[in-house]
């Protein structure tokens, strides 16, 4: 007998036919959705890409602008012969420039206002055969740290004594690691030697270890995460964060006064005296003292600078040549030293041939930020390094 199947009813059909043309409204939202969402991000990367772009051109047609800048920085003070470099310089003021879609904002400061910490690793010099390092800068004077007979004969006797066993760029800095402001207490003598000690085995070129606080390889294999010591010049200042003795405070502490810049031939980095920091005056004193001047001592000195006045010059210009400042009637008012050739003077210059370029870029609403290295000479302005870090 042949079964005859029910026919589907109506409802049910039409019960069918809805949930797919639901799904079919899923799937095609799903799509535009998905759709949409990749178009938007495609267009977001590329505005990114397009305003990064934009940003990294405006960043270097910045780093031009403040080069060409550096070269004819004189050219509105008829007064200033260019030949030193100070703080009442065009240079040193922030610049705000609109652009197309935004702006850019300049600033340059002095690398050479920061203490070159490179400058540990020169070899102390043989007292009293005239040499110095045999570096030289624009527009400054390097006084070789050579002595008189009875110098020799006194650290010939006594190679222990503070100034004869160190040169006058680790006595300047065990002196002002003594000045910074530390949440516990502030760093003895002994202590800033150490210190100096574990910098100068990092940046020299031996294997052998510095007085009590130094440390070679064979410290540093032995700590929790291995590092393996340069023995070479600090290409960044983020490496001290790595060497021994140095807790992150004093690294923080540290790291707006330090920068690493060359130390050897005509490229040498010294301190330019007319744009240090106030602070880092208390580390100038006699040779042969490890403590850095008292604070009001350091004010005293830090305010012959800023107002020292030539009739020749414009107020405010600060030394026109290092002997100014080592001779400044000032420096004997207070008699931190007695005779000159007592005062540590050397490796000191007037101006300066590296400057830090930082610029902040808006273009939109997108920020973007630069940091560059500059050298001048005479005649150009070379961009050395750009990074986002610490020189």
């Amino acid at each position: 007998m042949t079964r005859v199947m029910p026919s589907s009813s109506p409802h049910r059909q039409a019960g069918i036919v809805l949930i797919l043309a639901m799904l079919i409204v899923v799937l095609v939202t799903s799509l535009v959705v998905a759709t949409s969402w990749r178009f938007e991000l495609g267009m977001s990367r590329n505005e990114n890409r397009w305003h990064g772009l934009q940003g990294r051109m405006v960043l270097e047609g910045g780093e031009r602008l403040v080069g060409k800048l550096l070269l004819v920085e004189d050219i509105n003070d008829p007064t200033d012969d260019g030949k030193a470099d100070h703080l009442n310089e065009m240079w040193n003021a922030p610049q705000t420039v609109p652009i197309d879609g935004g702006a850019i904002t300049v600033e340059l400061e002095d690398a050479q206002s920061r203490f070159n910490i490179n400058l540990l690793a020169l070899p102390k010099p043989v007292i009293g055969n005239g040499s110095g390092t045999g570096n030289e800068n624009r527009g400054g004077a390097n006084q070789p740290e050579g002595g008189s007979p009875q110098e020799v004969l006194r650290c010939k006797n006594d190679p222990e004594l503070f100034d004869c066993k160190f040169t006058v760029a680790q006595r300047r800095f065990i002196r002002f690691l003594q000045t910074l402001p530390l949440n516990e207490q502030d760093l003895m003598p002994e202590e800033a030697i150490a210190l100096t000690q574990a910098i100068i085995d990092w940046v020299d070129d031996d294997n052998n270890v510095s007085g009590f606080g130094g440390a070679e390889q064979s410290y540093y294999s032995g700590s929790e995460v291995p590092i393996v010591v340069s023995n070479a010049p600090m290409t960044t200042i983020s490496e001290l964060s790595l060497i021994k003795g140095i807790t992150p405070e004093l690294y923080d502490k540290l790291l707006p006064y330090v920068i690493a810049l060359p130390a050897n031939g005509d490229k040498a980095a010294f301190l330019n005296i007319n744009t240090i920091p106030d602070v880092m005056f208390r580390m100038f004193n006699a040779k042969d003292i490890q403590e850095p001047l008292d604070p009001d001592m350091g004010s005293q000195l830090a305010r012959a600078r800023n107002e020292k006045s030539d009739p020749n010059f414009a107020p405010g210009q600060g030394y026109q040549e290092v002997n100014e400042f080592v001779n400044d009637a000032v420096v004997a008012d207070l008699q931190i030293v007695t005779d000159a050739n007592n005062f540590d003077s050397a490796q000191l210059v007037i101006s300066t041939n590296y400057f830090i370029y930082s610029a902040d870029v808006m273009i939109g609403d997108k920020t973007r930020h630069g940091k560059s290295l500059l050298r001048r000479d005479n005649t150009n302005v070379t961009t050395l390094w750009r990074t986002d870090a610490n020189f």
